[in-house]
C-alpha cells in the first residue's frame, strides 16, 4: 500500500507521542494532543506519513515572513520516522511532501534544524540537498 500525507489532528496523539518520544521529547498524550490543537490556530501543519492505517512518521512546517525574501519562508520545526522504518524511503518522501507544501504555499526556501548530536540526520538532509549553512542559537525564556 502506498505511504499518505494527511494533517496530523489531537485524534493522533496516541500515535504520534511515542514519535516525539524517538526524537528525544519525550511526552504525554495529553500534552500531544494539546499542541496538535494549537496547530489549528497557527501558521504551521503537523503531517503525518501513514501506511495500512499506521502512522510511520511526523513533521510540523511552519510558514513565515522574511525581510530578506518577498514571499515567506517555510520552516520544518520536528521531523521523525519511526525507528521500525528507517531507511525504507519514508524519511525521503516525507520531506519530499513538505517541500511540495512549501512550494504551494510559494515559500521562498525551506530550513530544518538538526541537533548536534544527530549525525545521521545531517548526512539524510545534506543527501538531498539541504546545505549546512550556519548555526542555531537557542535560549530558554522563563
Amino acid at each position: 500500500m502506498p505511504l499518505e500525507f494527511r494533517s496530523a489532528g489531537p485524534a493522533d496523539a496516541p500515535a504520534i507521542t511515542p514519535l516525539l518520544g524517538e526524537l528525544g521529547y519525550p511526552s504525554s498524550e495529553s500534552d500531544m494532543r494539546a499542541r496538535l490543537e494549537r496547530f489549528a490556530r497557527s501558521n504551521a501543519v503537523a503531517v503525518v506519513a501513514e501506511r495500512d492505517g499506521t502512522i510511520a512518521a511526523v513533521s510540523t512546517l511552519a510558514f513565515f515572513p522574511s525581510l530578506t525574501w518577498n514571499v515567506d519562508v517555510a520552516w520544518i520545526t520536528a521531523f521523525v520516522v519511526s525507528s521500525a522504518v528507517r531507511g525504507t524511503g519514508i524519511g525521503r518522501q516525507m520531506l519530499e511532501h513538505l517541500e511540495q507544501v512549501a512550494r504551494e504555499r510559494a515559500c521562498a526556501r525551506i530550513a530544518v534544524t538538526s541537533a548536534e548530536r544527530r549525525d545521521g540526520a545531517h548526512a539524510f538532509y545534506l543527501r538531498l540537498g539541504y546545505e549546512y549553512t550556519g548555526r542555531r542559537f537557542v535560549k530558554e525564556l522563563a
